[in-house]
């Protein structure tokens, strides 16, 4: 149990710890490096507003990048699966480019989407639900997804 005298020390120690911090804080806004920093983030903050699509590029390449990651996963989390599945039913930009990456998989690649939607989505979705078994070659589906 604390004492009124342990929590008034334990203030004025803090206390002093935050005005020594902001001092510090303050010195090094300051310096060089800091204000750098702070026009380069300014600059790409103009830039962002004036033409976000300069940076589409950059945004699709990252994220395409953490796809096909989860791609040379064994199996497709749950949470990716959903995750993929959502976006794809947006329809905009962003879902077009996943769906032609997801056309664009080889046959492997997708046998593994299809298991992870037979898996984790065919509640939802019943017609999901068995077309991993033997897919493509036993379902009526081909394997032009």
């Amino acid at each position: 149990m604390t004492t009124i005298h342990d929590d008034l020390t334990r203030y004025l120690s803090a206390s002093q710890a935050l005005a020594q911090t902001a001092t510090e804080v303050e010195e090094l806004a300051r310096s060089e490096a800091v204000e750098t920093y702070r026009r380069q983030m300014e600059l790409l903050g103009r830039r962002l507003q004036t033409d976000p699509r300069a940076f589409r590029e950059m945004f699709i390449a990252d994220g395409m990048g953490a796809v096909a990651a989860e791609f040379r996963q064994p199996e497709l989390s749950e949470d990716f699966t959903r995750e993929l599945w959502s976006k794809l039913l947006v329809g905009n930009d962003a879902s077009m480019v996943l769906m032609r990456f997801v056309w664009n998989l080889p046959l492997s690649a997708k046998r593994k989407f299809i298991r992870a939607l037979d898996r984790y989505l065919s509640d939802r979705y019943p017609v999901f639900k068995g077309l991993s078994v033997n897919w493509p070659a036993g379902s009526s589906i081909p394997p032009y997804i």
